[in-house]
């Protein structure tokens, strides 16, 4: 049977506040209540390869897809990897990989109904009414998947009237799809066959035919469930995930991508870091004339506080007047020019999205990129015309007559938590040493050196280094506890150490460094942190 096109298928699924100075104004106001206040682009990623490269910068490698080096030092080719929006051949490949596995599906599994089965941004899934499946189970429809794949089966496009379609699926005995069909109001009704053995409900578009299909580049990767229709009132289903590309070098690559995204997920990291933050949000009231200045300032402000995490690549967006919205045309073309212009003045590229803005006003969007080449929203700079009317906020200007301001928005960061967990995956946990929460732990290698152990600590923290002191454990245990929790710098002390009172310092990135005097440890660290560079 069949899956849907994109389109038909989205038919079916279901503060702190900081306020500006006015010339010789004042603020006032008064309350009402106060009911209402994680790419369209490819792109990349790296896989192992037998050749040896050059190491190159990442805008470069990022650029060119030429061999960059990871952090041990190996060379990795960069894979560009496509999308369903840069490549139509790869949407077709994953919308055929849909129904080739509802196919082998029905053929391991004859009793079981199917649903609906699109392309998705890596891949592909498909609902299935049938028994909970296991991994086994999916090993054996990748197997199946591949012998239909091997025997080029042609994909067939076919025209028929509604009663033609919906008498042979009646005769099928899929409810599902009599569900489906009564929802297409276009006619003629699409079906597409592959080869003589199996058929399906669909629009396409679809390959020429499954030998069209790399097997080494499809990989079926999990089941989960899912109501129909997404009601927890229907039938649980069993959804197969599965992903595919043009070729056996774009999955591996794809893979990488998918391990080191683990690898730096911010959920784990934070647990193990013991890690937190806060919210972060301003607001500005500024008049119609200092809209630009201020969003000019907002931007600078942010260019300088993302650079200093290391995000120097970004997609900004500007978004206009929706079709419903609160406050004047005038008032709506002045605050979106001097969006456009304070955007121009600052020399960023920028997409507007017509219509986009909320309606009290436009705004920018800043995403990010990071390590990864992956784009985050962050920092959002937004017109209000809408609060200062509802809390009835006013100044009094230079004629003595009360007027309305305008309000800036403005998150530099968005939700801190959210930031902190694009921060931990970018750096994968391994702070620099500016950043680290803690920057130096010092290890005694026997309780008799704690008590000189402290006194250095205390030391650190009185000139602005976050240190600390581990014990209790043998000394093998503690390197590896710091090691695990990613700790910059390891202070071991011994009693060579407290006598001549001096600290043997060893690097996460460099390794040992030898033995020093207290303020000589000192003075490299507040070196490297005014540098922001490494140990």
């Amino acid at each position: 049977m069949a899956t849907l096109s994109a389109p038909l298928l989205r038919s079916l699924l279901p503060i702190r506040s900081s306020a500006r100075r006015f010339p010789a104004a004042a603020l006032t106001h008064s309350f009402p209540s106060l009911k209402s206040l994680f790419s369209s682009r490819p792109y990349h990623t790296a896989v192992r390869s037998s050749s040896t490269a050059s190491p190159s910068a990442p805008e470069t490698a990022e650029a060119t897809g030429e061999a960059a080096q990871t952090e041990a030092g190996e060379d990795d080719a960069r894979v560009v990897l496509p999308t369903n929006e840069s490549s139509e051949n790869l949407l077709r490949i994953r919308h055929t990989c849909a129904h080739v596995m509802a196919m082998a599906v029905q053929k391991l599994f004859p009793n079981s109904k199917v649903t609906i089965g699109p392309w998705i941004e890596n891949g592909f899934y498909y609902d299935f009414d049938m028994e909970p499946l296991t991994d086994k189970d999916l090993k054996k429809i990748k197997k199946e998947m591949d012998r239909i794949i091997r025997k080029n089966l042609p994909l067939v496009r076919e025209e028929v009237s509604r009663e033609e379609a919906q008498e042979r699926i009646q005769s099928l005995n899929e409810p599902y799809k009599l569900e489906i069909l009564e929802r297409i109001k276009e006619e003629p009704i699409t079906i597409y066959h592959i080869g003589e053995e199996w058929w399906d409900l669909c629009a396409g578009p679809h390959v020429e035919s499954t030998g069209k299909i790399q097997r080494k580049a499809v990989e079926l990767e999990s089941v989960a469930g899912a109501y129909w229709r997404g009601d927890e009132k229907n039938q649980m289903l069993q959804r197969i995930y599965g992903t595919a590309w043009e070729s056996e070098e774009q999955l591996k690559a794809y893979i990488h991508f998918k391990e080191e995204a683990k690898r730096r997920d911010h959920r784990r990291l934070g647990q193990d870091l013991d890690l937190f933050s806060i919210e972060d949000d301003a607001h500005i009231f500024c008049l119609e004339d200092q809209i630009k200045d201020e969003i000019r300032g907002v931007l600078d402000l942010t260019e300088e506080i993302l650079g200093q995490f290391g995000f120097r690549r970004y997609e900004v967006n500007l978004s206009t007047r929706p079709e419903k919205s609160v406050g004047s045309d005038d008032i709506w073309e002045k605050a979106t020019i001097a969006l456009k212009d304070a955007l121009d003045d600052k020399g960023w590229g920028y997409t507007v999205d017509e219509g986009g803005g909320a309606f009290y006003g436009p705004k920018i969007d800043l995403k990010i990129e990071d390590a990864l080449g992956r784009k985050w929203q962050c920092s959002t700079v937004q017109v209000d015309f809408n609060l200062p009317d509802r809390f009835d906020i006013t100044y009094v200007d230079s004629n003595s007559e009360k007027k309305r301001p305008i309000m800036i928005h403005r998150a530099v960061l968005g939700s801190l938590e959210r930031f902190f967990g694009i921060l931990i995956e970018n750096y994968a946990g391994d702070f620099p040493l500016w950043l680290a929460p803690t920057q130096a732990r010092i290890l005694p290698v026997t309780n008799n050196e704690l008590q000189y152990c402290k006194e250095v600590a205390s030391e650190l923290k009185s000139r602005g280094i976050r240190a600390e002191v581990c014990h209790g454990e043998r000394l093998p245990k503690l390197i590896r506890n710091a090691e695990t929790q990613k700790v910059p710098l390891m202070v071991v002390v011994g009693p060579k150490e407290v006598e001549a009172r001096t600290l043997t310092i060893r690097s996460r990135h460099s390794g040992e460094m030898g033995t020093m005097p207290v303020d000589d440890f000192i003075s490299k660290i507040q070196s490297a942190v005014a540098d922001k560079s490494s140990l």
